[in-house]
């Protein structure tokens, strides 16, 4: 693998962070709200929760690829 595909990668992978910060606000935001409305509208509550977990595997699928960044810049 050459160093310029390497750093093309490590730009592609950097602008991954930013997406991954939206993301995590809103899982944040949407477990701040099915905790806020589970007493009184549990209907709502269920789609904030399902909003938190499908956030969550988001952002386990955004990260996938910056632990391969990790592995590929030592390793090169």
């Amino acid at each position: 693998m050459s160093l310029d595909t390497v750093d093309k990668l490590v730009v592609f992978l950097a602008k991954r962070d930013g997406i991954d910060k939206l993301v995590k606000t809103f899982q944040y935001v949407s477990k701040l709200a099915c905790w806020h409305v589970e007493a009184t509208r549990p209907d709502a509550a269920e789609r904030f929760k399902k909003w938190e977990v499908a956030s969550g595997l988001s952002r386990k699928a955004f990260r996938s690829p910056h632990l391969s960044y990790h592995f590929i810049y030592t390793v090169a």
